[in-house]
């Protein structure tokens, strides 16, 4: 969704999209989006999307990419809580931040 809500543009469907290539094409376009736009609500917006951006960059670095490919398997329950308060913080900002429309 949040790929879509910046209009990010990809070379093949989203959904078959790698995560760096989606964050990455995030990153540029809040960067081009930061150049055009004016006012308050748009700001705030873009503040959501930046942020939105930089804690995908942070799931994926932190915690998916060393389990998936077999970096680390020994978190603990503590960490395997945070990574759950983390992420379920995360997903009410954009819930709360950003109409589905």
């Amino acid at each position: 969704i949040l790929a879509k809500k910046l209009g990010v543009k990809l070379r093949h469907p989203l959904e078959f999209a790698e995560w760096g290539t989606v964050i990455d094409a995030c990153n540029l376009r809040l960067t081009e989006l930061k150049r055009i736009t004016r006012g308050k609500k748009k700001a705030a917006q873009l503040e959501l999307y930046a942020n939105a951006v930089s804690d995908c960059r942070a799931f994926k670095e932190t915690w998916r990419d060393c389990v998936m490919h077999a970096r680390r398997s020994n978190f603990s329950s503590k960490e395997a809580e945070t990574v759950f308060e983390r992420v379920c913080a995360f997903m009410r900002r954009l819930a709360t931040g950003m109409s589905l429309k």
